[in-house]
C-alpha cells in the first residue's frame, strides 16, 4: 500500500487517468448522441442525459485513477515489464502490426460479421480504437492484472484473473441484446473475448503497457469503418 500511496505513483496515475478519461468522454459522447441515440432516447428521458453522462465520466475517471496508480505501484518489476517506453514500442512494431492486423481480421469476420451482426448497425464509433487502447488497457491490464499479481504473486494467475475481468465488463452489453442472439453465439462471444484477453494479458506481461496499448489500437483500427452487411 505504501507504493500505491507514493506521491510519484499517484501523480503518474492521475496523468494517465486524465488522458484515458478524455478519450473515454469523446467516445461516450459520440456513442450516446450518434451510435446509440435511439436506445439512449428510450432510456434517458429529457434532461436525464447530462447527469447520466457526467456520472459515467466521473465513474470512469475514478476507476482509471485507481487502476493507473496500481499499475505504476505494482506492475514494474522483475516479472512484469511495466509501463514500457516509446523506444520499446518502435522495436515491437514488427510484432504489433501483424498481430494487430490478424486480430482485426478475426474480429471483422468472426465477431462483427457473424456473431455481433444482430446487434450492430452501419454507424460505428470512430473513437473506438483510441478509447479501447487507453481505457480498457489501463483498467484491465495496468490495473486489474497488477492488483491480481500483487495479491497472488503469480503472473499466470494474474493473467487469467484480468482476462476474466475483461469478459465480465462486456457481459452487460451482450446481455442487453441477449434476446436477439442464439445461446451458441453468446457462448462463442464470451469464449473469444476471454481468449483475446488472455493474449493481451500475456503480451502485456512481456512487452509492457505502451506496446499493449499500441496493439489494441491497431487491432481496433478497422472497426469504426466496417459496414455491417
Amino acid at each position: 500500500m505504501r507504493r500505491f500511496l507514493d506521491t510519484t505513483n499517484l501523480f503518474r496515475g492521475l496523468v494517465l487517468a486524465l488522458v484515458a478519461t478524455l478519450a473515454s468522454a469523446v467516445y461516450l459522447a459520440y456513442e450516446y448522441l450518434v451510435v446509440q441515440r435511439g436506445y439512449v432516447a428510450e432510456q434517458l428521458a429529457g434532461g436525464a442525459f447530462a447527469p447520466r453522462f457526467t456520472l459515467d465520466i466521473v465513474g470512469a475517471f475514478v476507476a482509471l485513477f485507481i487502476s493507473a496508480t496500481a499499475g505504476f505501484a505494482w506492475a514494474n518489476g522483475r516479472r512484469l515489464v511495466g509501463f514500457g517506453s516509446w523506444r520499446r514500442v518502435r522495436r515491437d512494431l514488427a510484432l504489433i502490426v501483424p498481430i494487430g492486423a490478424a486480430i482485426a481480421l478475426l474480429s471483422a469476420l468472426v465477431l462483427d460479421r457473424t456473431l455481433y451482426k444482430p446487434l450492430l448497425t452501419a454507424v460505428r464509433n470512430p473513437f473506438k480504437p483510441l478509447a479501447t487502447a487507453l481505457f480498457e488497457e489501463t483498467i484491465c491490464r495496468w490495473g486489474i492484472l497488477a492488483i491480481a499479481f500483487r495479491l497472488s504473486r503469480s503472473v499466470p494467475v494474474a493473467v487469467v484473473l484480468s482476462a476474466a475481468f475483461s469478459v465480465i465488463v462486456v457481459l452487460p452489453v451482450v446481455q442487453r441484446h441477449g434476446a436477439t442472439l442464439e445461446t451458441w453465439a453468446l457462448v462463442a462471444i464470451i469464449g473469444i473475448k476471454f481468449l483475446l484477453a488472455i493474449g493481451y494479458a500475456v503480451f502485456f506481461a512481456h512487452k509492457g503497457l505502451l506496446s499493449t496499448m499500441a496493439l489494441r489500437f491497431v487491432a481496433a483500427l478497422p472497426a469504426p469503418f466496417l459496414a455491417i452487411v
